[in-house]
């Protein structure tokens, strides 16, 4: 029996943890309204609930490149994926430096999107062909 799709987000800044909330919320919503797909995502501000909160289901993981404890998030990611292997990571930041895009891609994010003024629509994009793809959770 498949389930929902469950999406989390790390982001520390709250700011850009306002947006991608609202986002996300208004994503479900469509979804939802149009029956195409359930969707539920589950948000944290502190790396520290995510990591406490790593037995749940995760499909998708969007995950801020620097995380709240001063650390870059590829020590998480690495946890994330022995884990979690089916899990997909998306890699967002608003610093934007080749070392800062390839590094999560070379460790096994899926993919890394830039905090520019497009970013909530290129997230949702990549979600649409996700989801549309016929991207199915793994038990």
């Amino acid at each position: 029996m498949s389930t929902s799709p469950h999406i989390v987000l790390l982001d520390s800044d709250r700011f850009y943890h306002a947006i991608l909330r609202a986002m996300l919320t208004r994503y479900q919503d469509e979804l939802s309204s149009y029956h195409v797909q359930d969707l539920r995502f589950t948000s944290f501000l502190h790396t520290l609930d995510l990591e406490h909160n790593m037995h749940q289901k995760m499909d998708f993981v969007i995950l801020n490149y620097f995380l709240d404890d001063g650390k870059t998030c590829q020590p998480l990611m690495r946890n994330l994926l022995s884990q979690q292997p089916n899990c997909k990571i998306i890699v967002i930041s608003g610093h934007m430096s080749l070392r800062t895009a390839i590094s999560p891609i070379l460790m096994g994010a899926d993919d890394f999107i830039l905090k520019d003024n497009h970013f909530t629509n290129n997230l949702q994009t990549y979600l649409d062909v996700q989801l549309k793809s016929g991207y199915q959770n793994a038990s």
